[in-house]
């Protein structure tokens, strides 16, 4: 059995693992969950609080017992536990970072996060006057932090927050190959997290290899879904993890392929593009010579979105097995552009499609897609309604 040190993030307090530690202690792993200074029942002054002083209360609760501990970090946490490795390298058996800042040496909480286009977190902080401290507004809180958990569960989450001191996110981590860098580490890609930017996390760990394993959760899956989590860090204990990906579950793999039409084909994010295709990914599309590769995929999709810029896809069903998706959606959209050829007709359209992808290590290699072009043509008038 192992020892779980878990470390909560900013605003939170050890509270917020109240599902996780019992299921771990079921198994019977050693559990302990600290307050940080300033956290949950803690009432450290803010001016007292720093990243030294977090890391000297994780130190203590290490030193606690004989057995080194896998240091677990939800968001901010991954800063604390990341400097108490280089600290302690000897008490701490592996790193895992839940949707958690991973930073490089001389690296910060502000300089990850501040430029996260994907956070609702940064535009809503609310500072105090003295900008000691910050909360979150009241509106989007949920939002931020707990979008697929339960009503009840999210206001009681809202609740028990506090406001968090400043000191620690604006201060850069020390760290060393020879410490911090032999430590083994793990860190568990949440999908839906509005808080960390899922782009954000995966730059991350690709500075920083670890093993990676993939929830199709928001930024607390503690709460939503702590039996899954708890399964994963106890396979962290179970395999004492280095540097390799895991294979994603079928969950997580439905989840990725539904990023790619809401986030791409529904939006045009192409940066989101370059996220989940593979660098040799190809398209095989009806009625084109041969395959397509990642940037002319990126070219027809904007091409396709200027034809119809309100279009949108709705994923009808989605059928995952091994490495292979397949959805079947229906689109509908306003020809207001130039289409191949066609001047825009002002007319709307809908038309259905199946989808087939296949994904590897967490991006998508290759696709088949297959729509009724037909149908669109007619609806545009570009052919007429019958055709013999």
């Amino acid at each position: 059995m192992s020892r779980f040190v878990l470390v909560h993030g900013s605003w939170h307090g050890a509270w917020c693992w109240e599902h996780v530690v019992p299921l771990l202690e079921a198994q019977g792993h050693v559990v302990d969950a600290p307050d940080l200074p300033g956290h949950g029942d803690d009432r450290t002054p803010i001016p007292e609080i720093t990243l030294d002083s977090y890391v000297r209360r994780l130190t203590e609760v290490l030193a606690a017992r004989p057995e080194p501990a896998i240091l677990v970090g939800h968001s901010h946490g991954g800063i604390v536990i990341t400097q108490t490795a280089e600290e302690r390298p000897d008490r701490v058996e592996a790193l895992v970072y839940v949707c958690a800042f991973l930073p490089r040496n001389g690296e910060s909480l502000f300089d990850l996060g501040l430029g996260d286009s994907e956070s609702l977190l940064v535009p809503n902080l609310v500072f105090s006057e003295d900008r000691s401290s910050a909360t979150v507004r009241p509106e989007v809180v949920r939002d931020v932090f707990y979008g697929d958990c339960s009503p009840d569960e999210a206001a009681r989450a809202c609740g028990r927050l506090v406001p968090e001191p400043m000191s620690s996110p604006a201060t850069p981590v020390k760290v060393t190959d020879e410490r911090f860098g032999r430590v083994a580490r793990t860190y568990v890609h949440c999908l839906q997290d509005r808080a960390i930017g899922p782009r954000l996390q995966r730059e991350m760990y690709q500075a920083t290899p670890c093993r990676v394993v993939t929830m199709a959760s928001s930024h607390s899956p503690f709460l939503s879904a702590p039996a899954v989590l708890a399964d994963h860090l106890m396979d962290v204990a179970s395999s004492k993890p280095g540097c390799e990906e895991v294979v994603m579950s079928l969950e997580q793999n439905r989840a990725l392929y539904r990023r790619w039409f809401e986030g791409v084909l529904n939006e045009g994010d192409m940066d989101l593009a370059d996220e989940l295709l593979a660098p040799g990914y190809t398209l095989h599309f009806p009625g084109m010579p041969g395959p397509i590769h990642r940037e002319a995929t990126k070219e027809l999709v904007s091409m396709f979105r200027g034809a119809f810029p309100d279009w949108k896809e709705t994923i009808q069903d989605v059928i995952a097995e091994g490495e292979t998706v397949v959805v079947r959606m229906s689109g509908g959209g306003t020809h207001e552009g130039d289409f191949i050829g066609i001047p825009p007709s002002g007319r709307k359209v809908t038309i259905e499609g199946i989808g087939i992808g296949r994904i590897v290590d967490g991006l998508i290699v290759e696709s088949w897609v297959s729509y009724d072009t037909l149908s669109l043509l007619q609806q545009i008038g570009a052919l007429p309604s019958t055709v013999a």
